[in-house]
């Protein structure tokens, strides 16, 4: 019935029926599920969601990949799961249409292979973990060649290209892969140099590539990952929502003193009288790729 005795089970039955004045107090443990209120609240009577005193309630964009995996290679284990995104999306649509997977493993995101590689999320934000224009032999709308390329088994045809300039990114596929040279869709300049909008490049997507720790790659149905200190990978989780709270169409709602992870809180325009007070989030959302247009 919804008591401090006999309580829910899931946030989204108390979203259900609460109405304008309800508080809906919620114990710790991790909820994955996108909550939807049913009902807005009132002016001065919202419908409150807050934490239980001394409790820690997580919000959960994430579902478990435990179990199943077996060895592929050395450290790299494997198995097969549906993620969310084949490939990589442009748009969120809905809760479940993902812009890219996220790993993670033990709650800290792990990172997609890629050359040159990170280890840590900062690298992330790093230009010195990417490669820079001075340090290869060409770099034109069309192809580059850097003699630093690794050989991976395969060739890296299929795999993306990241290319950023000073402020501007986007992506390619590699269309062609000979030696130290790979070929992609054309990848305009803004200046005579190029500089303006290449300077920059990694490149990620092909299995030959995941060759350290938190390294993971996707493809086929098949989820392969590097896991820190080797082995059979346990405590891992993918990203398999974009909202913890849908509040679109609703107002007068107050969400206080909950943790988010992998998944954030979403609204529109038709919104009003929110309160968000002493939450937590991380990793609300990712987006790594950018094809299309140069602009």
């Amino acid at each position: 019935p919804g008591t401090a005795t006999q309580p829910f089970a899931t946030i989204q039955k108390a979203a259900s029926v609460a109405r304008a004045g309800d508080v809906v107090t919620i114990r710790s443990g991790t909820y994955r599920e996108t909550i939807v209120p049913s009902s807005s609240g009132a002016s001065g009577s919202p419908i409150i969601f807050q934490a239980a005193p001394g409790a820690i309630p997580v919000i959960s964009g994430l579902n478990s990949a435990d179990g199943g995996w077996t060895l592929h290679n050395g450290n790299i284990y494997k198995k097969s799961i549906t993620l969310p995104v084949n490939g990589h999306q442009n748009k969120i649509t809905s809760t479940t249409t993902l812009l890219s997977n996220q790993i993670f493993k033990n709650g800290a995101m792990q990172f997609e292979a890629r050359w040159p590689k990170v280890s840590n999320m900062d690298d992330l934000f790093d230009r010195k973990k990417f490669r820079y224009i001075d340090d290869m032999q060409s770099f034109t709308a069309t192809s580059l060649t850097d003699n630093a390329l690794p050989n991976v088994p395969g060739g890296l045809v299929g795999a993306k290209v990241w290319i950023n300039g000073w402020y501007i990114s986007a992506t390619r596929t590699v269309t062609s892969h000979s030696n130290k040279t790979i070929g992609y869709p054309t990848y305009s300049d803004n200046g005579s140099t190029g500089k303006k909008r290449r300077r920059y490049y990694y490149v990620t997507g092909k299995l030959g590539l995941l060759t350290q720790e938190k390294e993971w790659h996707y493809e086929s149905g098949t989820l392969y990952y590097w896991q820190p200190g080797g082995g059979a990978p346990t405590g891992v989780e993918y990203k398999a929502r974009n909202w913890g709270f849908d509040l679109r169409g609703k107002s007068n709602i107050s969400i206080i003193g909950l943790h988010f992870i992998g998944c954030e809180i979403n609204a529109d325009v038709a919104c009003s009288n929110t309160t968000i007070d002493g939450i937590r989030m991380s990793y609300q959302n990712h987006a790594v790729m950018q094809e299309g247009n140069d602009v």
